[in-house]
């Protein structure tokens, strides 16, 4: 009984759901935040797993595809960073807390369009399990690897399920292969009190 209970309201739940422009901006329009990748040692594991990167592969610019509340922008040392999000909200949040850090700038995800290899290195934190539909995803991955000829690193999970509400897992290492040959993985590694891995891409031959 409680089993079709939950099925029930999981499924009407996804069906209100109002897109990830709408959800994501009134949650920080209503004091709400990343969440929970994006805090405490989640985010200091990420954060010193791509200084670490940053330092011993030189990189000077930082594409953050799905940049959220700030909180990574914070703790990254690097010359230029530019934070991209679907939230307008949470972008001129961002631009107001960083306004005197001339290193990090926000734009909107909205006509948000990159030169290929502008960036050392491309980053996707904890955004690929938020992204419910495979054309999204497809945008979102094709800004990613368009933006940089060199890096690029996702946290994410890597199994296949169903839609729930706001939340929809891929297996994202199976797409990426298929969709950027050029790509190569070469590191992985789980992140603590996380379903997430770090999973760190290098361009193999450019002009294949």
């Amino acid at each position: 009984m409680f089993g079709k209970l939950r099925v029930w309201y999981l499924s009407t739940k996804t069906k209100l759901f109002p897109g990830a422009y709408r959800y994501w901006n009134n949650r920080y329009v209503s004091g709400g935040n990343s969440g929970s990748g994006s805090r405490g040692e989640s985010l200091q594991q990420k954060c010193r797993m791509i200084n670490t990167f940053i330092q011993a592969h030189e990189i000077k610019s930082i594409l953050d595809l799905g940049c959220g509340d700030g909180a990574v922008a914070a703790c990254l040392d690097v010359n230029s960073y530019l934070g991209v999000d679907v939230s307008s909200y949470i972008v001129e949040k961002n631009s107001q807390v960083f306004s005197n850090d001339s290193k990090k700038q926000f734009r909107e995800l909205t006509g948000f369009s990159v030169e290929n290899n502008s960036f050392d290195l491309a980053i996707s934190l904890d955004v690929i399990f938020h992204i419910v539909n495979l054309v999204d995803l497809t945008k979102h991955l094709n800004l990613l690897f368009n933006a940089t000829g060199k890096w690029v690193i996702i946290s994410s999970t890597n199994y296949d399920s169903p839609q729930i509400y706001h939340q929809k897992n891929w297996k994202i290492t199976e797409i990426i292969t298929k969709q950027y040959p050029n790509w190569t993985l070469i590191s992985s590694e789980k992140l603590v009190y996380s379903s997430c891995s770090i999973f760190i891409y290098a361009i193999s031959d450019p002009h294949t």
